[in-house]
C-alpha cells in the first residue's frame, strides 16, 4: 500500500482515535494507521503517532495553526530538545 518496508509497529492505532482524525488527514494516512498502526520507519526518524497523545503540546505551542493535527514528529525535535513527553502530563 504506502511502500513502506522498514515500519517497526510499536502498537496499534485506537479504533477512536482513527474515526475521530479520517476525515481531516489524507486518506492515505488513514490507511497507514489501520494497516501499520503507530510506529516508526525509514531507521526511527519518522515516527507515526496518535494525534490524542501530543494534542496538548500542539495547543500549548501552536495556536495559530488550527486546526494542527499532529501525525509524524521527526527525530530532529527530540534531538534538539530532548524526550519531548516530558512537556505533556496527563492532568
Amino acid at each position: 500500500m504506502t511502500g513502506i518496508t522498514d515500519f517497526d509497529v510499536i502498537e496499534t492505532m485506537p479504533n477512536a482515535a482513527t474515526d475521530k482524525y479520517a476525515a481531516l488527514v489524507p486518506a492515505e494516512l488513514a490507511v497507514l494507521w489501520t494497516d501499520y498502526g503507530l510506529g516508526t520507519f525509514r531507521d526511527g526518524y519518522l515516527r507515526v503517532v496518535n494525534p490524542d497523545d501530543w494534542m496538548r503540546l500542539v495547543r500549548d505551542t501552536h495556536r495559530s495553526f488550527n486546526p494542527l493535527i499532529p501525525i509524524a514528529p521527526v527525530e530532529l525535535i527530540t534531538a534538539l530538545m530532548g524526550p519531548l513527553d516530558r512537556f505533556v502530563s496527563d492532568s
